[in-house]
């Protein structure tokens, strides 16, 4: 799925080293931040946490003896999940339902998890460098990033700092812009779009909200080239894994978020409302739930016997499929319900009907 590494040398150690340096640097500034303020009785507690969670990384990485970029990699996955439990409300409220403090065990859990994945220390899973790199990407992203971060744009910087370390090491040498008719024609529509985005920050209602918008378009752009740069034509199965990963960690992000509203709502009045997570709105969330519905239903409506890009039991995607398709329904975005039949429609079609595929 993926070029031979390219780490050797001075100069690709120097940026890794850089990149590891700068994580570090912005989680325990966030972490720091945090405690001045003593804001949150809990933030001692945590800060200590992410800290064994950071000398357990470090330990396992001196002994398999990781990559610089692999460290670069964990530094990165750990100061994502600091970075948002800094952020995260004092206390659970309606003003910040769907994200609240009992949220933070969930991102420790997966600061360590993701991290030991950077080093390549988990078990069972037997990835290339490259392809963990881009396996935490697609994860970070978890509906618009909105999975780690909370207000401001907490995740932008750290996805950045992925995005040019694996494209710094890590690209295939074919994969170079190759300016054909049809490429110059993407590439001319890309300035025009980015300007275009500039005007509107410059002539919109808030220029800053506008520069942050402007952020997350181009940092867009730059997760697809380094998807399209790294992996191959067999890199859908990775893709597809990491999509499902990231339902379940709004799995278990949504249920942390629902055990916190029992005590002060009954059932009833949750269920009746419209689910709400990341603190954003249903509209925005509910495009999560509606991509995974579409990538698991032809996983978990195959044929018996047909080859699939992932190994998991039928009844466990089933199981995701059904989650997926009662969240969207939760959320009451017609839109995103809309986009729902359309894309199981064609997400069967794919599957089991005649769709024309070019030679």
């Amino acid at each position: 799925m993926s070029s031979p590494t390219n780490e050797a040398g001075w100069a690709p150690r120097s940026f890794s080293f850089a990149v590891l340096l700068f994580a570090l640097g912005y989680g325990w500034f966030a972490l720091a931040n945090q405690l001045a303020t003593g804001r949150a009785d809990w933030a001692p507690l945590c800060t200590l946490g992410l800290a064994v969670v950071l000398a357990v990384l470090i330990g396992v990485g001196l002994l398999r003896r990781a990559s610089a970029f692999e460290h670069a990699l964990a530094a990165l996955a750990w100061s994502a999940c600091a970075a948002v439990i800094s952020v995260l409300p004092v206390f659970p409220s309606a003003q910040n339902a769907g994200s609240g403090p009992l949220q933070a065990p969930v991102y420790l859990g997966l600061a360590l998890c993701t991290g030991i994945f950077a080093l390549g220390a988990l078990p069972g899973l037997t990835l290339a460098g490259p392809l963990r790199g881009c396996f935490l990407l697609v994860l970070w992203v978890t509906a618009d990033g909105h999975a780690f971060q909370r207000h401001g744009e907490t995740a932008v910087p750290l996805v950045a700092g992925a995005a040019l370390l694996i494209l710094a090491l890590h690209a295939r040498p074919d994969s170079g812009p190759r300016f054909s008719g049809s490429m110059r024609r993407v590439f001319g529509l890309a300035v025009l779009l980015l300007g275009w985005w500039a005007l509107s920050a410059a002539y919109g209602d808030s220029w800053r909200r506008g520069t942050a918008a402007i952020g997350y378009l181009a940092g867009g752009l730059a997760i697809a080239c380094t998807l399209a740069s790294v992996l191959d034509e067999r890199g859908t199965a990775l893709v597809v894994r990491a999509t499902i990963a990231t339902l379940v960690v709004s799995f278990l992000l949504l249920a942390a978020a629902v055990l916190e509203m029992l005590p002060y709502n009954d059932w009833v009045r949750i269920s009746g409302s419209r689910l709400r997570l990341f603190d954003r709105h249903p509209n925005q969330i509910a495009p999560l739930f509606v991509i995974g519905a579409c990538v698991l239903a032809p996983l978990a409506l195959r044929p018996a016997g047909e080859a699939t890009p992932i190994r998991t039991p039928r009844a466990l995607l089933a199981l995701g499929l059904v989650l997926c398709l009662a969240l969207s329904v939760w959320t009451r975005s017609r839109g995103s319900l809309l986009a729902l039949g359309v894309g199981l429609a064609v997400a069967t079609l794919a599957s089991h009907g005649h769709v024309p595929r070019r030679p």
